[in-house]
């Protein structure tokens, strides 16, 4: 059944508007090239896992990455973890993959007149930089990054944040969109508004209630909306 478009919908980043998996791939071939003279890796297809363990999926606690990643990798010439540390702030942003049909999403939900966000935990460097490398900033009215404001989800300061910003004072017609039961949607659930948990990335634990719809992927939004 067709339901009437909500006022607003915010998103997650991470495994919501990106693909973090291939991003964290596209990374370790950078990485692979980058620190070529460094390493002994031998193929680049030896380091990919690697670097994804330590990714942890975006959630290893960061100084554990940068010392696995002096562990796990031969090195002949071992960077430091500040080296490390600077080095993937600085590329994993431009080494964003987009989920299939982001802006074909976007750009419909926006011409229906849905006021568009993102709110998204980590530095706020890296997760500015994925953003403008996405090209995203133009479908949306407002992006909250916990490492500037200084509140993570699922605080519910930030998501009260974003409705200041997108000039809304309740948020029982906004949906959030994301992929952690526990930070993007818990909070949304608690302030009222509609969850809508992209799966596949993490299981659901019980928190007392349940999502109120569930998507692979964010253009299953269109057809809930019937725009397309």
């Amino acid at each position: 059944m067709m339901l009437q478009k909500p006022t607003a919908i915010l998103f997650d980043l991470d495994n919501t508007l990106t693909n973090r998996r291939a991003s964290v791939t596209q990374f370790a071939r950078q990485f692979y090239a980058d620190f070529r003279v460094r390493h002994q890796m031998r193929r680049i297809e030896d380091l990919v896992p690697i670097i994804q363990h330590a990714d942890g999926g975006g959630y290893r606690a960061l100084d554990e990455r940068w010392r696995g990643l002096q562990k796990w990798i031969p090195w002949k010439d071992q960077p430091t973890t500040d080296e490390l540390r600077d080095y993937w702030y600085d590329k994993l942003g431009p080494c964003a993959v987009a989920v299939d049909g982001l802006h074909d999403t976007l750009r419909a939900l926006t011409v229906a007149n849905i006021t568009l966000g993102i709110i998204t935990n980590g530095p706020a460097g890296l997760q500015n930089a994925t953003m403008d490398y996405l090209n995203v900033r133009q479908y949306m009215d407002c992006t909250l990054v916990s490492g500037t404001v200084g509140v993570e989800k699922p605080d519910v300061q930030i998501y009260e944040m974003a409705l200041a910003e997108i000039g809304l004072t309740q948020a029982d017609d906004v949906w959030f969109v994301g992929d952690n039961p526990a930070t993007d949607l818990l909070g949304a659930y608690w302030l009222g508004m509609t969850t809508v948990w992209v799966r596949g990335h993490h299981e659901w634990t019980d928190d007392g209630f349940r999502p109120d719809y569930t998507v692979d992927n964010i253009a299953e939004l269109l057809p809930i909306f019937g725009l397309s």
